[in-house]
């Protein structure tokens, strides 16, 4: 009983968290939407507009990279969500590599970003986001050992990145 209470918390506050945070990232976001042509790896993809490419980094979270544990499997899980389809992207800036930082919705309204986290493809980015439901998610699927939780002990990105410069 004392989990399932402790499990209902932990739900209820990444939902209001959730909630305020799309309120206030809302106010000051912009919007991208258009179909998705390419997906670079689980957190990097590009969208058609009219025209126009938009190379798209997910934000506040931080997928393996391709050549690493689960990083064919994020870029997997992403590609079934989103390829072919239109979605659109909510971003406040671009990164030092000229790409939109940005959530992805998609067709049902369902964050990609959060999906990856909770379906263990991602980590939250810590060095970029305190974001308490991405936490929520995360704590979640390394609990019942989801995606590359599975693992004892999995790399996280930015370590693995910097083992290798």
């Amino acid at each position: 009983m004392t989990t399932f209470m402790t499990y209902k918390t932990i739900r209820l506050v990444a939902l209001g968290t959730f909630f305020l945070f799309t309120i206030s990232v809302s106010i000051y976001a912009k919007t991208i939407t258009g179909k998705v042509i390419s997906v670079k790896d689980g957190d990097s993809i590009v969208l058609l507009k009219k025209k126009s490419q938009y190379v798209i980094r997910l934000v506040n979270i931080d997928c393996p990279e391709l050549h690493q544990a689960y990083g064919t499997q994020a870029k997997l899980f992403t590609s079934g969500l989103v390829s072919g389809k239109v979605v659109k992207a909510e971003y406040v800036t671009k990164d030092k590599y000229g790409r939109y930082l940005a959530e992805i919705f998609l067709p049902d309204g369902r964050s990609l970003n959060r999906d990856l986290v909770r379906n263990g493809f991602a980590w939250k980015y810590d060095r970029y986001t305190n974001d308490i439901s991405l936490e929520a998610l995360e704590q979640q699927a390394r609990k019942y050992k989801i995606g590359l939780w599975k693992d004892d002990n999995p790399i996280p990105p930015w370590e693995f990145r910097k083992k290798k410069k």
